[in-house]
């Protein structure tokens, strides 16, 4: 994802870069899917989705490893949040600062890292985990990179995958499957949508979420 560059953009439906088997390098990838935080049997209710951000790994003292340590460190950094600026042509002249949400800092930035689990389809049928949406206008970039687990191999009618919308009309997916992801530009038509993940009854839906915050939006 580092290598990420302007000619990778998509216009349509709105700006985005999509990754299929391509967000990490491959080795680098398995590494982090091999040790991705395992979610405590207490969490594993009948919720849609339940998130462990920085600020609850730091409180509850979740360990990771280097390989994770190293890639939370860059790609919540002031210098990744420039270099997204500048591929999607963003002004960052008045983002000087980052910090962590929920430190409670004053800064221009604010950025959640997020391992987001999305629990088990019991019914196995179709459904939205959450229904076509745009996110708040404070929040500039969202990345979501797919870890399903590592064993295992996933295909199209298994579904899972993330919806990108025109209107009403479905015109882009990204696949739930095995280093697949997508970066996109917020705006008020970054419509998306994520599917459940069907055929998988025992298993999580597993992506990290990392969200860049414009705190000078109130």
């Amino acid at each position: 994802m580092n290598s990420i560059c302007k000619e990778q953009i998509k216009e349509y439906p709105f700006k985005h870069i999509k990754f299929e088997n391509s967000a990490l390098n491959k080795t680098l990838y398995d590494k982090l899917a091999s040790s991705f935080p395992e979610l405590s049997k207490e969490k594993q209710k009948k919720k849609k989705r339940y998130d462990m951000n920085l600020h609850y790994i730091r409180k509850h003292e979740i360990k990771l490893n280097d390989e994770w340590f190293r890639f939370i460190n860059m790609y919540t950094s002031m210098s990744f949040f420039k270099k997204l600026c500048s591929i999607f042509d963003v002004d960052s002249t008045e983002f000087n600062t980052i910090s962590i949400r929920k430190d409670k800092r004053k800064t221009d930035i604010e950025v959640d890292f997020q391992f987001a689990y999305n629990l088990q389809n019991e019914t196995n049928i179709n459904s939205f985990i959450r229904a076509p949406h745009a996110d708040k206008e404070n929040k500039i970039f969202v990345i979501l990179l797919y870890f399903p687990y590592l064993d295992k191999i996933y295909h199209k009618h298994d579904n899972g995958s993330l919806l990108l919308y025109k209107k009403n009309d479905v015109v882009d997916t990204i696949p739930y499957n095995h280093n697949n992801g997508i970066v996109f530009m917020n705006s008020d038509s970054a419509f998306h949508a994520p599917l459940t993940l069907l055929n998988h009854k025992d298993e999580m839906r597993r992506f990290i979420n990392i969200i860049f915050i414009d705190k000078t939006i109130p």
